[in-house]
């Protein structure tokens, strides 16, 4: 029981962070939003982003950090979330400088 409802959160975690990176230039574009639902398998994201809307950016780096702790991610999961991270921000033809400052921020919290 206790794997499953880990992986549960633990998937809801991965679509909050993609989302998060998705949105660090205040827009998700449709590329992005089915990237995310294919690598997490929830079809609704909507709940994600408001939740996103109703932090700041430290409040939700905090969520990320204790949320990788608390689900214990291994360092090759952390590895694999951050190139999935990676290939989701460089997928949308809006890459850009909000989206890179990110994925490098949470990537060097995270390891």
């Amino acid at each position: 029981m206790k794997t499953f409802k880990n992986a549960f959160y633990k998937n809801r975690l991965k679509a909050f962070i993609l989302t998060y990176c998705a949105k660090a230039n205040y827009t998700c574009t449709s590329q992005e939003t089915e990237f995310i639902k294919s690598r997490t398998n929830i079809d609704n994201l909507d709940h994600i982003h408001c939740e996103i809307n109703k932090h700041n950016d430290y409040q939700i780096i905090q969520k990320i950090v204790h949320g990788i702790n608390k689900y214990g991610y291994t360092k090759n999961e952390i590895e694999s979330l951050l190139n999935e991270m990676k290939e989701m921000i460089e997928i949308s033809s809006d890459y850009n400088l909000l989206k890179q400052n990110t994925y490098r921020g949470l990537k060097y919290i995270l390891r």
